[in-house]
């Protein structure tokens, strides 16, 4: 069962907090509210899942996902990449770009995403919506306790 200490840890990166939660056979119930005030709370299960070696195995009626980064194309871009990845489970997901000093140039995606393969674009924009100069950059993914990068290089 994934720990309550790894779980705080991911929520946080992906900037929910973590309310209240209880235990339940076979299953966690987890409520997570937004840490703005008034904000109407959300009930997610956690549920135990397989380990694989390339992340975290889950089932849907439509087949086996894992939780991982799958690809980024097209490499090298120009105006703008489409990064695809997966999920085995529904839960929390930070999908960032950083330059090769490690700096946050984009947050793509954070937040609560579904079971199943996703895909974002990055158009070569920081997160004011400026142009980045061309260069090497790193998509770094975070879900489940899961993490991958990729290196994508922006020619302009």
């Amino acid at each position: 069962m994934m720990s309550l200490l790894m779980l705080r840890h991911c929520l946080r990166e992906c900037g929910v907090q973590l309310c209240g939660y209880s235990f339940l056979p076979k299953r966690s119930l987890l409520v997570l509210v937004p840490a703005c005030p008034g904000a109407i709370g959300r009930a997610v299960y956690v549920e135990e899942k397989s380990r694989g070696d390339d992340g975290v195995q889950g089932t849907t009626g439509a087949g086996a996902f894992y939780t991982r980064l799958l690809n980024c194309a097209p490499n090298p871009l120009g105006r703008a990449t489409t990064i695809s990845y997966e999920l085995a489970s529904a839960g929390p997901v930070a999908l960032t770009v950083h330059d090769v000093s490690g700096r946050l140039v984009r947050r793509i995606e954070t937040g609560f995403r579904s079971v199943g393969e996703h895909t974002v674009t990055w158009n070569g924009t920081d997160d004011c919506g400026r142009a980045v100069p061309a260069g090497v950059y790193f998509v770094r993914f975070s879900a489940s306790g899961e993490t991958g990068s990729r290196r994508v290089t922006l020619v302009r």
